[in-house]
């Protein structure tokens, strides 16, 4: 069975100021949504999400893979 469907809610795929990416599990949509329109987003994330989900960092090499299914 692929990650994907054992995971409970789609990846969340953030892009740091440094131009590192990283992919969130299971954050709830709820959490997702709010931090996408957040005004703060950094204090969002650092408060929110940071710590508390499962994550990778997502290389070039995967991202030109994949990066046509996860814009």
């Amino acid at each position: 069975m692929k990650r994907q469907a054992l995971e409970r809610h789609p990846p969340l795929w953030v892009e740091f100021t440094t131009g590192r990416r990283y992919v969130y599990s299971d954050v709830p949509e709820e959490v997702a949504n709010t931090f996408r329109s957040a005004f703060a987003k950094g204090v969002y994330f650092n408060t929110r999400i940071r710590d508390r989900y499962p994550y990778r960092e997502v290389v070039h090499e995967e991202e030109r893979q994949e990066g046509a299914t996860h814009s």
